[in-house]
């Protein structure tokens, strides 16, 4: 599970220079979950609120009824993810 940092976007992420050779490292052997943060990305563009606490309820519907999830982030993503 990667969380989200400063600024997602699940589409161009993947093409990005920076990120894409981690991206495929992480999903090679193991499901690697992705979310657009509430307000980036593809996600929805207004929000009612953007908190910690809202960040946080969106990690734990994305990670739902999963068995076993190893969330990870950086920047804003790391405190998060813990």
């Amino acid at each position: 599970m990667k969380t989200d940092n400063w600024t997602t976007h699940l589409e161009f992420d993947l093409e990005s220079p920076i990120w894409r050779h981690l991206y495929r490292e992480l999903a090679k052997d193991r499901t690697l979950v992705r979310f657009d943060a509430r307000g980036n990305g593809l996600s929805d563009r207004t929000v009612d609120e953007i908190s910690s606490d809202a960040l946080v309820r969106d990690l734990e519907a994305v990670v739902g009824e999963r068995e076993r999830a190893a969330p990870g982030g950086w920047p804003r993503g790391r405190p998060t993810s813990g």
